[in-house]
């Protein structure tokens, strides 16, 4: 993921207003696993649920969806065996 990507996705946050942006970059500096990841888009989908909005936008790359899928069909076949 390059930083052209990074700064189209925060453009784009700027002119949605999404709840939550998760950026390759800060990932990899902050070295954030998957489950760390899942944790604050819970904690996010938590905080707009108390506040009676049953919605949430979330904005992240491409490249970190791949991967967030490829660990979600990792651990549904580990747990569906």
């Amino acid at each position: 993921m390059g930083r052209k990507a990074s700064h189209v996705a925060l453009e784009c946050a700027l002119q949605s207003h999404p709840n939550m942006v998760i950026l390759g970059e800060e990932v990899a500096a902050s070295k954030l696993t998957i489950f760390d990841i899942t944790k604050q888009i819970c904690d996010v989908v938590q905080a707009r649920v108390e506040k009676d909005k049953n919605h949430v936008v979330i904005l992240f790359l491409r490249a970190l969806w791949r991967i967030f899928l490829s660990y979600m069909l990792c651990f549904s076949s580990t747990f569906l065996d």
